[in-house]
C-alpha cells in the first residue's frame, strides 16, 4: 500500500491536471463565444434582421456567465493545492485523497456561485466575452441592419410594356408571363 506521503503526491498532480483541464474548457467557451456571436453578427447584416445583433449580444453574455462559473469550480481547488504543498514544505500535515471534501469546504468559503459577479470581472475571464458583446451592442445602436428595401413589383401588360403593377389586385404568374387581373377587351 502507498504511503500517505505517495497519496499526497499523486493527489498534487492530479490536482494540477484538473486544474489545466478547466483552463482547456474556459479556451473552449472562449471561441464559441467569439464564433458563435460574430457569426451572429455578420448573419444580422445579411439577413437585415436586428434582432440577431440581440441574439449576438445575449450569447456573448451567456458564455461569459458560462466562464465565470467555470473559475468559481476551478477556483475552489487551489485550497486543497496550497494545503499539500504546506504539508510538502514541513507545515501542518495533511491527511491524502480530501479532494473532495476539500473542494467543498472551499467553495463554500469562498461563496460558491455568489462570487459570479466578481469573477466576471477578472480581465482573463472578461476577455473576449465583454469586447464581442460590446461590439454587437455598438453596431445595434450606431450601424444596425438596414431593413431589406424590396423593389416595387412590376407587371408587363397585353403589349409587352412593363409598368408599375396598380395595388387594386396583385400579380398572377402563369407560366413564365405575367398576367394582369381579367379586364374586358376593347374589341
Amino acid at each position: 500500500m502507498a504511503s500517505d506521503e505517495d497519496l499526497l503526491g499523486q493527489e498534487y498532480f492530479h490536482l494540477q491536471k484538473v486544474i489545466e483541464d478547466y483552463d482547456t474548457k474556459t479556451l473552449t467557451v472562449k471561441a464559441w463565444s467569439v464564433t458563435f456571436s460574430a457569426t451572429a453578427i455578420g448573419f444580422a447584416y445579411d439577413k437585415h434582421e436586428r434582432v440577431i445583433l440581440v441574439v449576438a449580444l445575449a450569447s456573448s453574455l451567456a458564455f461569459w456567465v458560462m466562464e465565470a462559473l467555470l473559475k468559481a469550480n476551478q477556483q475552489a481547488y487551489y485550497h486543497r493545492i496550497g494545503e499539500i504543498e504546506t504539508h510538502f514544505s514541513g507545515g501542518e500535515r495533511r491527511k491524502p485523497l480530501q479532494i473532495g471534501a476539500a473542494w467543498e469546504a472551499a467553495f463554500k468559503a469562498e461563496g460558491g456561485y455568489n462570487r459570479i459577479s466578481s469573477l466576471m470581472r477578472w480581465p482573463h475571464v472578461f476577455m473576449p466575452h465583454l469586447a464581442i458583446g460590446l461590439l454587437a451592442f455598438v453596431l445595434l445602436l450606431v450601424i444596425p441592419p438596414a431593413p431589406l428595401q424590396v423593389p416595387p413589383r412590376v407587371a408587363v401588360n397585353q403589349v409587352g410594356i412593363a409598368k408599375p403593377a396598380s395595388r387594386l389586385q396583385p400579380i398572377e404568374r402563369v407560366g413564365r408571363i405575367s398576367a394582369l387581373p381579367d379586364r374586358a377587351s376593347p374589341h
